[in-house]
């Protein structure tokens, strides 16, 4: 990855055959995906193949893949919203949200390995301060409870004490052994599976 005179990335290979032209403000290069980030004059980001061919338009402010497997990205737009797209650029997640995955840091000792897919099959997402699951498929998900209550919308996705000292090591949000998931209501918590199945009502006070 090399500058013009001008200031502008491009990417030539060891004969020195340009690879990628000089038309980019930054270009980076992902070892583990063998593809290039670059961002335009614009400050829009995209993403292109090893050999420069364009996987994903720069039509967003932001880009970071989220999963190898599955080849998803998380995107966001220049209205801050965010969502999910996969590796030929189809919207998997609509960009409409205000958060997509969970601050892992608050769940420090919980072992989250992907905070933006949970146990490889759901993806929670923030609008208007109520919590979502979706499926990798993008489909919303849907949790019935014993007494045939849908629920869509939670308060809360994992238990956090806010009151204890050592509140990072007790805060709940998996229980790996079930593929579990704690979710809230108001100031109550229930149990539910990644399959959206309910395990545990939500009357509990703390998990």
């Amino acid at each position: 990855v090399v500058t013009n005179t001008e200031g502008y990335y491009r990417v030539v290979d060891t004969k020195g055959q340009e690879i990628i032209g000089a038309k980019y403000e930054n270009i980076s290069f992902n070892e583990g995906s063998q593809e290039f980030t670059v961002t335009t004059d614009e400050g829009t980001m995209g993403i292109l193949n090893i050999d420069g061919s364009t996987k994903i338009e720069p039509n967003y402010t932001e880009i970071k893949k989220i999963s190898e497997d599955l080849g998803y990205y998380l995107v966001r737009n220049d209205a801050e919203k965010y969502g999910v797209i996969n590796e030929n650029g189809r919207t998997v997640i609509y960009l409409e949200f205000d958060q997509i995955g969970v601050d892992q840091n608050r769940f420090s000792t919980n072992g989250i390995e992907n905070p933006y897919i949970l146990y490889d099959n759901c993806i929670p997402v923030l609008q208007n301060k109520k919590w979502q699951l979706f499926d990798v498929n993008g489909n919303r998900m849907q949790v019935v409870d014993a007494n045939g209550t849908v629920m869509q919308e939670f308060d809360q996705m994992g238990c956090v004490e806010r009151t204890q000292s050592n509140a990072l090591s007790t805060n709940v949000l998996l229980i790996p052994q079930y593929e579990a998931i704690v979710v809230g209501i108001g100031e109550e918590y229930g149990i539910i599976s990644s399959l959206g199945e309910s395990y545990v009502p939500v009357m509990l006070d703390t998990v």
